[in-house]
């Protein structure tokens, strides 16, 4: 049983996202991937839209204004 739950929170990284969800397809035990876009320009919600109909990847949350900063 997974007890393990991967968060990301995004924002402008479409790339790097990219990569970490490549990575966390291969692992023995996928564990439930949930992201949480905060606003991004570059296209991030598209990979993120395009990732969610593939079977065990993520579920998405995505804000239309930036909630933090920094």
């Amino acid at each position: 049983m997974n007890r393990t739950s991967v968060v990301v929170i995004t924002h402008n990284r479409r790339e790097q996202l990219r990569e970490t969800l490549q990575h966390l397809v291969t692992l023995p035990e996928r564990p439930p991937i949930l992201v949480v876009d905060n606003a991004s320009t570059d296209g991030t919600a598209d990979l993120v839209a395009r990732a969610r109909r593939e079977p065990g990847l993520p579920a998405a949350i995505e804000h239309q204004a930036r909630l933090t900063e920094g």
